[in-house]
């Protein structure tokens, strides 16, 4: 079973759906570094979280200060 972000649906092509229609989105351009997604229905636009990818890079901040050389108290 895959995990799904709440207000994101998926299908078996991995396309998005649109969570008010349940229409197929497509892909409309970026903004901020995020992929934006429109609804062929209603119009509306989305732009979906990586969970995966926030917690690499929380790991990854997390693991940097671990070992530099930093105090809590400069932090």
């Amino acid at each position: 079973m895959d995990v799904v972000p709440i207000g994101v649906t998926l299908n078996r092509k991995n396309t998005h759906l649109c969570s008010i229609c349940q229409s197929p989105q497509k892909k409309n351009g970026q903004r901020n570094g995020k992929q934006r997604w429109r609804c062929t229905n209603c119009n509306a636009s989305t732009t979906h979280n990586r969970p995966d990818l926030t917690a690499r890079n929380q790991l990854a901040s997390f693991i940097t200060w671990l070992m530099g050389m930093s105090t809590l108290a400069e932090n």
